[in-house]
């Protein structure tokens, strides 16, 4: 990461200097991935790349009040991570997005996931009503509010979105309506304790995930599920993380999602292991085997072994 200070900007139009003083951070990262896949009917394996790189602008004045402004690109050249925040008033946190950044519960729910790069089949190649416990988004321009912390590690934060959901977790946004999310996280040392709601108009999804660090391992779990209209969503998800040294960390990760009929249900199992070549540099081997319906209700199970690459500066 490199930073410089902004000292002064120019107006020479004007004639004039306007002294602002705003430190500015540059980021990036890059991964490469391979995916050899092993299913009994087609060939899964792909090789994919993924780069961004994130520019962060912030001031405090002598108020206390701190803005910020960060700007992100992906490897396309789209907007992504695109977040401006204003926090010191009255002890609140208020941020806003316009690219469809996380919102308040998938900006801090356990995700679970105890290794680097596992792979499963694509959502086309599932049956439509598998569920694997994803949150939905609200939108891509939502505003997001953290309250002032009454107690040692508690936070709570709301969003407001311009779109809700469906009502299918097929197709998690719609185009129009307004949807919201919550969370409330109680972080009391021996655990981190994570509860909210997606709500749309039609659907709420619901998250409950604690993370327990013991040592050099650290046990994450969840409960994510949803009110679909037709189904009963509901999704167990467990990783785990032991590091070895400074250098190599192993993984599992189990995911068990279902929806009430016992032939769409989705397992996966993963095992990994991750090791530091140098300060920002990394390689990572994963092993998953998953087991669901395809498109038409067929049992299927696909097997894929990924090899990763990760760089970040």
């Amino acid at each position: 990461m490199r930073k410089i200070l902004l000292a002064s900007t120019a107006l020479v139009a004007l004639g004039s200097v306007s002294a602002m003083a705003a430190d500015i951070s540059i980021s990036g990262s890059s991964e490469m991935v391979l995916d050899m896949g092993n299913a009994a009917n087609e060939d899964d394996s792909a090789l994919a790349s993924e780069t961004d790189v994130n520019i962060r602008f912030s001031n405090t004045s002598d108020s206390g009040i701190t803005t910020s402004l960060n700007y992100g690109i992906d490897e396309g050249g789209a907007n992504d991570d695109m977040i401006v925040s204003v926090s010191g008033i009255a002890g609140l946190t208020i941020s806003y997005t316009n690219a469809g950044d996380d919102h308040a519960l998938t900006a801090g729910d356990v995700e679970a996931s105890g290794t680097a790069e596992e792979a499963g089949p694509a959502a086309a190649d599932m049956h439509a009503n598998t569920y694997t416990g994803a949150l939905p988004g609200i939108g891509n321009d939502h505003v997001t509010v953290t309250l002032p912390s009454l107690i040692d590690g508690l936070s709570i934060s709301g969003s407001l979105g311009n779109t809700a959901a469906t009502g299918t977790h097929a197709v998690a946004d719609a185009t129009t309506g307004e949807a919201s999310a919550y969370r409330i996280a109680y972080d009391a040392g021996v655990a981190n304790v994570v509860y909210g709601e997606v709500r749309g108009h039609v659907q709420t999804d619901t998250h409950l995930g604690v993370t327990i660090p013991l040592g050099a391992a650290t046990i994450m779990m969840a409960q994510n599920s949803n009110n679909e209209t037709g189904v009963d969503n509901s999704a167990t998800l467990v990783g785990v993380t032991y590091a070895l040294d400074d250098a190599i960390t192993l993984g599992l990760e189990l995911d068990k999602g279902e929806n009430g009929t016992a032939a769409q249900d989705y397992s996966m199992t993963a095992i990994g292991a991750t090791y530091v070549i140098a300060p920002g540099l990394s390689a990572s081997l994963t092993s998953a085997d998953t087991d669901s319906a395809d498109a038409a209700g067929t049992e299927q199970s696909h097997t894929f072994t990924s090899i990763g690459l990760h760089v970040s500066f």
